[in-house]
């Protein structure tokens, strides 16, 4: 991915790798301090759950930060998280299937509902 790519929504700032300007994922900064959870997406994962998550209406009042990162950014030498994670998830499904990306969009909510980040209503904590 390169550094053209696009921004999900209004809300959400693009993380990339310094040198080469590859977009490395999302940053969805909540409105409220909070927790800050990563999670490790696949590339195919990436844009139509950051799309989902940016189309939350009450995403601006999360409490914390949420990064939404390429699975392979994390091995990628000169990238590091842009400050310290208090929990991550990992969404290792390589298929952008709408199920899959219902399941990871709903996981996410579920792990931002347990860590406090938002307040969950109509979320199934299964």
């Amino acid at each position: 991915m390169n550094a053209d790519h696009r921004v999900p929504g209004p809300f959400v700032e693009v993380l990339t790798v310094a040198a080469p300007g590859l977009v490395a994922g999302y940053r969805f900064p909540g409105g409220r301090p909070g927790p800050t959870l990563l999670v490790a997406l696949s590339d195919a994962l990436l844009d139509p759950v950051s799309d989902r998550m940016a189309a939350l209406p009450t995403l601006p009042w999360m409490r914390g930060v949420l990064d939404l990162v390429r699975l392979d950014a994390v091995g990628w030498g000169d990238w590091t998280p842009p400050g310290p994670t208090d929990a991550t998830l990992s969404l290792p499904v390589h298929d952008a299937t709408a199920a899959a990306v219902r399941e990871g969009y709903w996981s996410i909510l579920r792990m931002c509902t347990r860590m406090g980040m938002i307040d969950g209503r109509g979320v199934a904590l299964r």
